[in-house]
């Protein structure tokens, strides 16, 4: 199948929109994460209907914390034990928070310094995606599957066959050969078969 005019065009153009496409995604998120936006995934409930179980939360560093800012905090040793909540209270004494889906206020007081920093937004489910591409499973199913992508765009979309200017060729006159006398009456004496 060849492509020509606005095929052509079209298949050209869908490829040209996915590199800046892919280009302006690195890029945002690039400077993103030079202006200190980091994303963290919500992995629990508790703060539903703002923020449910999957959704991604971008958070942003800030040196002073309001109530009723979300914040995304460590509250115990290790920077894998995050949390994000509401905070309820500022005192001396520490940030108190509350997740908008619980009852109660957390039982923990958090230090400013224990703030990873305030929700500026999220991304509704994209902490699936994030989670899985954060295992090696995930990373080898989003190569094979850019690479069957690429595979099948080829298979199913070739790209056209150069067009070459048909060459000009010199033409010989052409000079119909004579037959000789010899050859005329060889052939007038060879056996007829039947």
């Amino acid at each position: 199948m060849v492509l020509t005019g606005s095929a052509l065009w079209a298949r050209r153009a869908v490829q040209v929109l996915m590199v800046f496409g892919l280009g302006f995604v690195l890029t945002y998120a690039g400077l993103g994460w030079h202006a200190g936006y980091r994303p963290y995934i919500v992995h629990t409930g508790s703060m539903t209907p703002t923020y449910r179980s999957g959704d991604l939360v971008l958070i942003k560093r800030h040196e002073a914390y309001a109530v009723g800012s979300v914040i995304t905090f460590s509250h115990g040793e290790g920077d894998d034990d995050l949390v994000t909540h509401r905070i309820v209270k500022v005192t001396a004494a520490g940030i108190s928070t509350k997740g908008d889906a619980n009852a109660t206020d957390d039982a923990w007081t958090i230090a400013p310094d224990q703030v990873r920093g305030v929700a500026v937004g999220s991304l509704p489910a994209m902490g699936y995606v994030a989670r899985f591409l954060q295992v090696p499973a995930g990373i080898g199913a989003l190569l094979t599957s850019v690479l069957s992508a690429l595979l099948l765009w080829g298979l199913f979309f070739p790209a056209p066959a150069p067009v070459r200017a048909p060459r000009a060729r010199a033409r010989r006159p052409r000079i119909p050969r004579q037959r000789s006398r010899s050859n005329a009456l060889e052939d007038l004496l060879r056996p007829v078969r039947s």
